[in-house]
């Protein structure tokens, strides 16, 4: 059997010199945005936000019939992973037009996918039992195989020739990687000394070394009926190597984290900046992941009318970094999960330059 490579998720980082009469190509801009929208659960109404930055003009798409929970692209089309009432299912879009070609079916809800050259991953999770990694036919969806991984699994990638799983836990209390041999079919589980991790899915590759960051969100303890944080403890990026320990760990002083529980980072692979967001206190963490160091933050500007972060991307070719927002609530200061939301548009230092209308929850953001 030969053996997986993971080409969406393994970042190729090669430098050559250049003089000024052959300029090496920057990155080409954005032609259009994706944002998918959650939806507010009990109405299970999420759907997608198109928006083009050369006109502004911005298209809202049908509902999906469930919470959306992320978005993967594939060579020529969308992965939408759906929550819904009874588990979960993928929506497969044609990556041009958005239309629906294909549904795949039968499983818990998905958190996470991944796409390689002969297979498509998913995790999924159930709650108060073990997550399931699954590897699925590309093409058809008809899953090949099944492995057990930890609770509530929520992010997923190819490194060192296995497939690697985070296992987040009941309210981050998971501190544990799974690690699956694509050829073997074996399970291993490495633990992480901090809590809850996630957002597993940022390898990077240059000549002569590898990397692979993993941010931890970290633990909050409620009371019994969830009225009270009784504790918490701070997230971490810890930048592990092939036999998945930890060479270079950054602590943070906050957790990070979105709105609605969804998408929390984004790595730039041009500049190799990874994007972060502290939802609570509403402020974006941008880490250097080649230098291992933070490279700055900047608090997204105050409104009344507007609160927390959730999914954020950037765009190189502009500079331009694309974060969620929701409608503060009429009820009090807390998100309004149930109306339209926002996309903030940052420029390099933070500022808002401008914003487009979403549809409610944004949970992740798509640069096309």
């Amino acid at each position: 059997m030969n053996r997986t490579t993971f080409l969406p998720l393994l970042l190729c980082l090669f430098f050559s010199a250049c003089d000024a009469t052959d300029p090496s190509p920057g990155p080409d801009a954005a032609k259009r945005i994706l944002v998918v929208n959650g939806g507010n659960f009990s109405d299970q109404n999420g759907h997608l936000t198109a928006w083009d930055p050369s006109s502004g003009t911005t298209r809202q798409l049908p509902d999906q019939a469930g919470f959306l929970h992320g978005i993967h692209a594939g060579a020529d089309h969308l992965m939408v992973l759906v929550n819904t009432f009874n588990g979960g299912r993928v929506d497969i879009l044609d990556a041009g037009t958005l239309e629906l070609v294909d549904q795949w079916t039968g499983m818990d809800a998905p958190r996470d996918a991944l796409i390689s050259e002969s297979d498509a991953w998913l995790v999924t999770s159930t709650f108060g039992s073990p997550g399931k990694l699954l590897r699925l036919d590309p093409v058809s969806g008809g899953i090949r195989a099944e492995f057990q991984v930890g609770e509530v699994p929520e992010s997923i990638a190819g490194f060192a020739d296995r497939i690697v799983v985070a296992n987040n836990g009941s309210l981050g209390s998971g501190n544990t990687l799974s690690a699956v041999d694509p050829v073997g079919g074996t399970v291993t589980t490495h633990p992480v000394a901090c809590d809850g991790p996630r957002e597993l899915s940022v390898p990077l590759v240059e000549p002569g070394w590898a990397v692979k960051s993993n941010v931890v969100d970290g633990e909050t303890v409620y009371s019994s009926d969830f009225s009270e944080v009784l504790s918490r403890t701070h997230g971490r990026i810890l930048f592990l190597d092939a036999t998945l320990s930890p060479s270079t760990t950054l602590d943070l002083t906050a957790q990070p984290g979105s709105t609605n529980g969804t998408d929390a980072g984004f790595l730039d692979a041009t500049t190799g900046h990874l994007y972060l967001t502290l939802s609570t206190g509403e402020e974006i963490l941008v880490v250097d992941v080649r230098s291992r160091r933070m490279a700055t933050s900047f608090q997204v500007a105050s409104d009344a009318s507007w609160t927390g972060l959730s999914g954020i991307a950037h765009d190189p070719a502009t500079g331009h970094t694309y974060v969620g927002r929701f409608p503060t609530s009429a009820a009090g200061p807390f998100p309004d999960y149930a109306s339209a939301g926002s996309v903030w548009i940052l420029d390099g230092g933070g500022a808002s330059i401008g914003s487009f209308t979403v549809g409610a929850s944004p949970s992740a953001i798509l640069i096309q």
